[in-house]
């Protein structure tokens, strides 16, 4: 069973650029980054949330889609976000990222929520919440820089 899963998430990194694997992602703007390259626009037409995995040096070890949504939300499910992280025995920690189809990278009052649920859910499973990014049009906004994650 757990080798299955090594491998569903190695099909998902298929694809990707190698310097996106094992790159330190102790910043924001490489994370923001990531986002805006691999989806080929920062002006996507719904809103998708994404988790990275990262081991004890914070270089990732895995990526995951958790879900789509509309022009205004997506469903952001706590189960599926730690899912991955689970079941990879590397992993130490998480950044959660997600874009605004309105290019304003300001966070909703439920975005600063699902960010407390994710802490408290990461805290209970011993795997850190390092931060939440929201990409915009050309620009992006940090949970853990606003201080909602410390």
């Amino acid at each position: 069973m757990r080798v299955a899963k090594f491998e569903m998430v190695a099909e998902r990194l298929k694809g990707y650029d190698s310097d996106f694997i094992d790159k330190q992602m102790n910043n924001a703007d490489n994370v923001a980054q990531f986002i805006i390259n691999t989806l080929q626009s920062d002006r996507f037409p719904t809103e998708r949330f994404m988790v990275f995995l990262l081991d004890t040096k914070l270089k990732v070890i895995g990526y995951n889609e958790v879900s789509r949504g509309g022009v205004d939300s997506a469903p952001v499910p706590i189960k599926e976000v730690f899912a991955p992280a689970v079941s990879m025995p590397k992993c130490a920690a998480v950044i959660v990222a997600h874009n605004h189809p309105s290019g304003d990278p300001t966070p909703s009052a439920e975005d600063i929520t699902v960010t407390e649920r994710l802490t408290q859910a990461g805290d209970i499973l011993g795997i850190k919440l390092i931060d939440h990014v929201i990409v915009g049009y050309g620009c992006w906004t940090s949970l853990r820089e606003l201080g909602y994650i410390s």
